[in-house]
């Protein structure tokens, strides 16, 4: 289990910086602020653009992928 969450959380932060550069490209953005991407990023996907959705869909994946390898390492050291 610790694994595969692992292993998705790689792939998702991979997609996501790839994604958001690529945005960042497209849209002439300048900001480097890790807020200023993400609002970036939820604008875009409410607008309908595909590579934002996917850009979103990675965010919310790494965070998970976060929460459920710190809830696994506090288990584990109880």
């Amino acid at each position: 289990m610790l694994t595969i969450t692992i292993f998705v959380y790689i792939i998702s932060n991979f997609l996501y910086r790839k994604l958001t550069k690529e945005l960042k490209a497209e849209l002439n953005f300048e900001s480097d602020s890790s807020f200023d991407i993400w609002d970036m990023v939820k604008e875009e996907s409410k607008k309908g653009n595909v590579k934002a959705i996917i850009a979103a869909v990675c965010y919310i994946l790494e965070i998970l992928c976060m929460s459920v390898v710190g809830i696994m390492f506090l288990l584990m050291n109880i």
